[in-house]
């Protein structure tokens, strides 16, 4: 199983803790029509902002906050994918 890692920080550039992370498979067209979209793999930061996904081989979506900015990697069964870094999303206004 291969691993992406990195830290989530706010706006003020301080690690963001308990913020969620995903994974979400690239899919064609075709496979979105009939599969739809699921979370491969989700992880909260911790105290240090630090998170850390494990996910089977494939091309990802990794996300922090909204969809809009993920990130695309592809990972083998020896990945060790490290420094997906992310600000974390504006809180929203209750």
């Amino acid at each position: 199983m291969g691993t992406v890692t990195g830290i989530v920080r706010g706006a003020n550039g301080m690690p963001a803790q308990g913020i969620r992370v995903y994974a979400m498979a690239v899919r064609d067209a075709t496979e979105t029509a009939t599969a739809g979209t699921a979370l491969e793999s989700l992880a909260q930061t911790d105290a240090s902002g630090r998170y850390r996904l494990e996910l089977m081989p494939g091309r990802y979506y990794i996300a922090s906050g909204y969809v809009r900015g993920a990130k695309t990697f592809t990972t083998t069964p020896t990945s060790q994918i490290a420094g997906v870094d992310f600000a974390a999303p504006p809180q929203s206004m209750g």
